[in-house]
Order: structure tokens, then sequence, then C-alpha cells
């Protein structure tokens, strides 16, 4: 598709390596980047990118999309093969108050202090023209330099002490993991 669609800026994408057991099996990340939202709202009906959709649909079981406009905590460093994207959606309680997100949010972009295997960290809220989020308002991308890089992470207390805050507040969690390619 970037080779088709100029409005593609970045683009990525892999088959789930993640050892969490959260992909609700999804099995594939796509990962494309623009320039502005104006570039995104182009893209949606551009005529490469429905035919893209008319190959997938046939192999496809369902799709989630959630469009952000980055924050970013710690810009990644340059792409090369073999770095792991961690990609994470939040679908919060209804009960979960504006105060009680934000605290969340807060909690997650602190990670990169504690945990010094994360390389990159950026995140978002859903703002993309396709209803296609599943429910999902929230994502987060960390940059991890390898496989051991997200293994050390995924155990360190202070993760784990994450997790538990995510209890009373979030309503499911995807996470699908791939390893980044030329």
């Amino acid at each position: 598709l970037p080779e088709k669609i100029d409005l593609i800026e970045g683009f990525e994408w892999g088959t789930n390596v993640s050892p969490e057991g959260l992909s609700d099996g999804y099995s594939h990340a796509l990962v494309s980047s623009f320039a502005s939202r104006a570039d995104l709202e182009a893209y949606g009906p551009h005529p490469e990118h429905e035919a893209f959709r008319q190959v997938l649909a046939p192999v496809r079981d369902r799709v989630t999309v959630v469009d952000y406009v980055p924050r970013v905590v710690v810009a990644a460093p340059e792409k090369r093969p073999g770095q792991v994207r961690h990609v994470v959606l939040f679908q919060f309680k209804d009960s979960a108050t504006p105060e009680q997100v934000e605290g969340i949010e807060k909690a997650f972009v602190e990670l990169p202090e504690k945990i010094d295997t994360i390389q990159g960290f950026e995140w978002g809220t859903s703002v993309g023209p396709e209803d296609r989020t599943d429910g999902f308002t929230h994502c987060f991308v960390l940059t991890f330099a390898d496989e051991a890089g997200r293994d050390a992470y995924l155990p360190h207390p202070a993760h784990k002490e994450f997790g538990k805050a995510l209890g009373p507040y979030v309503e499911r969690v995807r996470v699908v993991d791939f390893e980044v390619r030329k």
C-alpha cells in the first residue's frame, strides 16, 4: 500500500509474537502513519485502499482499527529489523470516570521512567473516521530493541503493578506484538 498511496508516511506490519495471550485471536498488526488527519481521511476511500480491503475480506475474520494522533513520550529509535512493537488497546468500563481514565493514562506514560527496556512510547485516543474500534478508545505503542527487551518488561514489577491498577477501570485489553521488518 505505501508504494501505491503516497498519503502513507510510514508503514509497519507483522504477525503476533506476544506471549501474553491478550490478542483475542488477532494474528496480524498493521500500523500506518499519516502526516495529517486530512491525509488519514483521504486514505479511507482511496481506490487502492478499497482494493486492499477486497483482497483481505475473504481471508480475515475481523478488523479493529484505532486511529490516533500520537503523543510521543519517548521517541522510538530508528526503525530496524528485530525491534518489537508492543501494541496495547484499552476499552474502559462505562463506570470509569474521566479522572480515573486520566490516572491510568498517566501511570502507563510513567512506565518508561521505571523500565529501561522501553525504547519508544507513544499513545493516543481514537480519532479515526472509521467505526471499527470495537469499543477500544486508547492505543499505546511501545518499542523494544528485541524480544528479550519486551520479555524483561512483561514480568517487571512496575509493569505488574500497573496491570493490577487496571482492574477496576478497564473492561478489555488487547495486545498484539510484532517484530519490525525491513
